[in-house]
């Protein structure tokens, strides 16, 4: 039999690798040498993982497969994820501090009633989250 190179062009200018693929058939052990394409995938950007983005890809990965897939195989995921995470971050620091001066919500009522500047403050954040998923993380 002859013996195959250890590397080799194809016409279109793709390169392969030998390599050889272990495998059991009807109780025997064989050797095949094969050559797989040398692939190299584009860089990716540093994940910036944070709960926006977690929550994305989770409702992408549950109910969104064909997009989550898509961008995982065209290695946009982590692109997208840190987009959606640097998005929503700043949407929540915007409306949550545009929510509270439209309420009146001052370092003045934190000093003279506590509980009721926690309660005003917890009710702007819960409201800035519905927000988020239906534009952000749902959309």
């Amino acid at each position: 039999m002859e013996e195959l190179k250890d590397h080799i062009v194809d016409e279109n200018g793709y390169s392969y690798t030998k390599t050889t693929i272990h495998q059991v058939v009807d109780g025997k052990e064989e050797e095949t040498e094969v050559y797989l394409p040398d692939i190299e995938l584009p860089p990716e950007p540093e994940p910036k993982f944070g709960i926006w983005s977690q929550r994305r890809r989770r409702f992408l990965k549950e109910y969104r497969p064909g997009i989550y897939y898509d961008l995982l195989t065209s290695c946009k995921l982590t692109a997208h994820l840190n987009e959606v995470q640097e998005r929503a971050s700043r949407m929540k620091e915007e409306l949550e501090e545009a929510m509270a001066k439209q309420e009146g919500i001052t370092e003045k009522l934190k000093a003279t009633d506590m509980m009721a500047w926690v309660r005003k403050m917890n009710n702007i954040s819960a409201r800035v989250r519905e927000i988020i998923y239906a534009e952000i993380i749902y959309a």
